[in-house]
């Protein structure tokens, strides 16, 4: 009943209900008592199984080793699947690896279909991978059926300041569309990547000015700022570029 309780205290069970009615019940709401941890306990082994399945392969990822990942398939592995597979992920050169599970379908038969998220590290470049995985239980423990790419993200770096040079820098200028960058006196440090410079720290005392072309640009600037130029100084700035236009946005020669 929503509301007070009754006068006279608070009966929870109809009057008219018998002694049998009430003892099954009670019998009932046992049975739910007893079988909701039961059921807990079986899913927590079956996610149990699949976390440990995913520690193994970042184990076995991380070895280098070909041999180190027969453990962790099932006898219905693809073996032309899996030399493909050693070709295209597998590396000696694999300095750390991370998988993680996105999503996944009960398939039944205690069959999970995952999708792994998977980071593989090679000294300061990376790779974001994701995978499709079928796994299944063999021999008391989870195995994968299967392991397929679904996509890849390539040409990923860890960016570090080279320590070994600071730059000097007056009216230094970065230049791009509608935006414009002046440092007019401080201090550069660059991001290298095998391919060049892909990012510069900048500390000092300097302007930023954004002017953008399209009429319809300028008029939310307007909206936003009062003005349909943006500028604005900054005593310290984190730039990124391709090592490709490095040497067309970035005014060099004002480095010493």
């Amino acid at each position: 009943m929503y509301g007070g309780v009754p006068h006279g205290g608070l009966n929870p069970f109809p009057r008219h209900m018998t002694s049998a009615r009430l003892s099954c019940l009670i019998a009932l709401f046992a049975a739910g008592a007893l079988l909701a941890p039961a059921a807990a306990r079986l899913a927590s082994a079956q996610d149990e199984g699949v976390a440990v399945l995913l520690h193994e392969l970042e184990a076995a990822l991380q070895s280098g080793t070909e041999t180190a990942l027969e453990p962790l398939l099932s006898p219905r592995f693809d073996r032309a699947e899996l030399r493909e597979f050693r070709a295209g992920w597998y590396s000696a050169a694999i300095t750390r690896a991370i998988v993680r599970e996105r999503d996944r379908v009960d398939e039944g038969e205690r069959r999970i279909r995952l999708v792994l998220e998977v980071l593989v590290e090679y000294e300061q470049t990376g790779r974001m991978l994701t995978w499709q995985a079928m796994t299944s239980q063999h021999e008391g423990r989870r195995v994968f059926d299967s392991l397929e790419r679904v996509g890849s993200l390539e040409g990923l770096h860890r960016l570090r300041l080279d320590a070994s040079r600071q730059y000097r820098a007056r009216d230094f200028r970065v230049s791009a569309e509608d935006f414009d960058l002046v440092l007019t006196r401080g201090d550069v440090f660059l991001c290298r990547v095998p391919g060049g410079v892909t990012g510069l720290v900048i500390v000092g005392r300097g302007e930023m000015t954004f002017r953008p072309r399209p009429e319809t640009e300028q008029r939310q600037l307007e909206i936003f700022s009062g003005d349909p130029e943006l500028r604005t100084p900054f005593r310290a700035a984190f730039v990124r570029v391709h090592p490709a236009e490095y040497h067309l946005r970035f005014s060099e020669e004002a480095l010493t």
